[in-house]
């Protein structure tokens, strides 16, 4: 689901299975899908246009793309929602980690789209960027917006796990992932059995911090929510 930390998370997961090192990075506005460009996907050379048509066509992922070999792992990102049995039927010895929000994550999901993609709406075209517009005309819009997007289930916080794949499908809670490191941290190496190294660790700093940033600079009237004691 777009908006959650997606491409950090991909990334994140990537370095605790592989323990690389390197060009990985968040940027100025706490965005991390460049890193994705790194990634040693493990797609046919077919599946490379799937995976981009697939995308376009919001068709899903795990049904078109192809391992180049099976002795390597793995890495499927997509923002829709997955089917868990379908999935499962295709790859049976994969692990579905899934970003889960609630209605309470819905403005800042929102907000992290609209910062981190510099999206154009036509009521603040005067801007030469989303962090030039004045905070008392953001807070208005970004609070409204969200109310159009629906939580699909697979998504929502709130509904757990099926106990059919409680071994293999993992949600992580979107606000957690903001803000614990130590809830992170759990949780990747329970998903992945690898290490936690320093790189890791910076890595995560990186991104949380950057996020904390963006928060407390353009979205002032979330920190209380968000770093709640």
């Amino acid at each position: 689901m777009g908006g959650t930390g997606g491409g950090f998370l991909t990334t994140l997961l990537y370095l605790y299975e592989t323990q690389k090192t390197g060009a990985f990075y968040i940027n100025n506005v706490g965005k991390g899908h460049h890193n994705l460009a790194y990634i040693e996907k493990n797609f046919s050379s077919s599946s490379i246009t799937k995976y981009h048509d697939g995308y376009l066509h919001k068709l899903p992922i795990y049904e078109i793309v192809e391992p180049d070999s099976a002795d390597k792992p793995i890495f499927l990102y997509d923002h829709y929602p997955c089917d868990p049995e379908v999935f499962f039927s295709v790859y049976p010895d994969c692990k579905l980690v899934v970003i889960a929000i609630d209605e309470s994550d819905k403005t800042l999901c929102f907000s992290n789209l609209f910062f981190k993609t510099n999206m154009q709406v036509s009521q603040f075209k005067d801007y030469k960027t989303n962090k030039d517009i004045p905070l008392d005309k953001l807070k208005v819009y970004l609070d409204q917006a969200p109310s159009c997007i629906e939580i699909a289930d697979i998504f929502n916080k709130d509904i757990p796990v099926p106990e059919t794949y409680k071994k293999v499908m993992f949600k992580i809670d979107f606000k957690k992932l903001v803000v614990d490191k130590q809830y992170l941290i759990t949780q990747a190496i329970n998903i992945t059995n690898s290490v936690h190294t320093p790189y890791i660790d910076n890595f995560i700093d990186e991104y949380q911090q950057k996020q904390k940033e963006l928060i407390q600079s353009s979205l002032p009237w979330l920190v209380d929510s968000i770093y709640e004691a």
